[in-house]
């Protein structure tokens, strides 16, 4: 972020309304930058480049804004970031009974350093590991850090976010996106989380500025220092509005999120006051109130949803008939809104809406290869595994879980069991373009685009 920013020239201070100016005041030796953002009721916290607007705690150790700030004015850049980076354990340390699993987290983090057994030597140890991280980060580790070895969150959110791309509601999102027509105008990602969408946004405008807003400082720092660097991030819960002027935006985007936010209609109110006169809302995966599923939020029936869009001309369909066109390289179809009692049964949907009625119709798909941004890598989903034939790898699928294989699609309808590969196509992460199945393996997912550093894998 800089003075010259352009989300300074439409980002408002969300207690007071007020323009906000930037101060730039120092970089670590991770080469975060850090400063302030100042209005008319404060200031508030610039860390690696991701604006923190929220009043009150925000640290892991209850450190407040002004804590933070403190820290920032002072040159601890570092402690300002440890701050929100490293979770605090707070559970006791126990191997039996209610809080086995937690504990055992917490002993695993420090079983090579017999005796340690205070909570602050546990959260002295956590601060080391994540320094360590920082020297040479990969998304991985960092995700394995925060949900894993500090028992912070559970397994499920270290599957959901690793093994995102390749899995049904990443391939919702590709198949929506063609909607978002050539455009200068920004594009609003809501609950962006760790940037896996928003790195698609970005590949797929030309020079539109991107933005995206979650209350997790943690997985805005993965997104803003490894997954789509060149987008801005703001660190701020729209369940209290959305802190930009009107008509702001050309589209505005959540990717499962909508049923998670208690107050929809304030959501959906914001959404439509930021975005443009002709732009886009997209509420993409929307959990379906008609079939039951562990920690859905608050999700709404078909007729739901189209009563919180109200009278704004809008689609609903299934996740399942996007996800299917796509992979026969159809496009999304949105001309007929068909009968909402054919989506009873269809557990995610997507809603689009519009003034701009030309928004209704059938879209061509891009050929994917357009968007590669790198020399694609494994599926981290895939492990590979030497075989009796020592000049061929065995590649596996490993996961998902019957918890997101049954959401939505079949998973296997394009991700194989398992392939074999001559070893001399395969390098690290990396298959050769010269191996002859080479597209294929994108069309079925088995190779992504994935970002720099997003995984190192091992051979087993």
């Amino acid at each position: 972020m800089n003075k010259e920013n352009p989300l300074l020239g439409f980002l408002r201070c969300p207690f007071c309304g007020d323009r906000l100016s930037y101060k730039y005041l120092g970089t670590d030796r991770f080469d975060n930058r850090y400063g302030l953002l100042i209005s008319g009721c404060g200031e508030f916290p610039v860390i690696a480049d991701i604006p923190i607007l929220h009043m009150g705690v925000i640290g892991n150790r209850g450190e407040s804004v002004q804590d933070v700030v403190a820290k920032i004015k002072s040159g601890e850049f570092e402690q300002a970031l440890i701050s929100m980076m490293v979770p605090t354990p707070n559970i006791p340390i126990r191997k039996t009974g209610k809080y086995k699993r937690a504990a055992n987290v917490l002993i695993n983090l420090v079983s090579r350093n017999k005796g340690v057994n205070s909570k602050q030597e546990i959260i002295d140890r956590s601060i080391n590991r994540f320094i360590e991280i920082c020297n040479e980060p990969t998304v991985e580790e960092l995700l394995r850090f925060f949900f894993l070895e500090n028992g912070f969150g559970k397994d499920t959110h270290f599957i959901f976010f690793f093994y995102r791309y390749g899995l049904p509601r990443h391939i919702t999102t590709l198949g929506a996106l063609p909607v978002i027509n050539n455009t200068e105008m920004p594009i609003l990602e809501l609950g962006c989380g760790c940037g896996h969408i928003t790195r698609e946004i970005l590949k797929r405008v030309n020079n539109s500025p991107v933005v995206g807003i979650d209350k997790s400082f943690f997985a805005l720092f993965i997104a803003k220092k490894m997954m789509a660097t060149e987008a801005d991030f703001i660190c701020y819960d729209v369940n209290n509005g959305i802190p930009f002027d009107n008509n702001a935006f050309y589209a505005t985007i959540i990717v499962d999120g909508i049923h998670y936010i208690g107050q929809k209609f304030n959501a959906i109110r914001e959404m439509k006051r930021v975005v443009s006169e002709r732009g886009v809302i997209f509420l993409i995966s929307s959990r379906n109130a008609k079939i039951q599923f562990k920690d859905a939020g608050f999700p709404l029936i078909p007729e739901g949803y189209s009563n919180l869009i109200g009278t704004l001309p809008h689609r609903i369909i299934s996740d399942k008939d996007i996800v299917q066109s796509y992979l026969k390289n159809e496009g999304l179809n949105l001309e007929e809104q068909i009968p909402f009692e054919d989506l009873y049964n269809e557990p995610l949907l997507t809603i689009v809406a519009s003034q701009d009625e030309s928004v209704f119709r059938s879209y061509k798909l891009a050929d994917n290869y357009t968007f590669l941004s790198n020399n694609p890598s494994l599926n981290p989903i895939y492990r590979p595994t030497e075989t009796e034939d020592k000049d061929r790898l065995l590649l596996l699928r490993t996961m998902p879980p019957a918890y997101y294989e049954n959401d939505s699609i079949d998973c296997s309808l394009y991700l194989p069991e398992k392939l074999y590969i001559d070893k001399k196509y395969y390098s690290g992460i990396k298959i050769n373009h010269n191996y002859p199945l080479y597209r294929e393996l994108l069309d079925k997912f088995v190779l992504l685009d994935l970002p720099d550093n997003y995984y190192k894998q091992q051979l087993y």
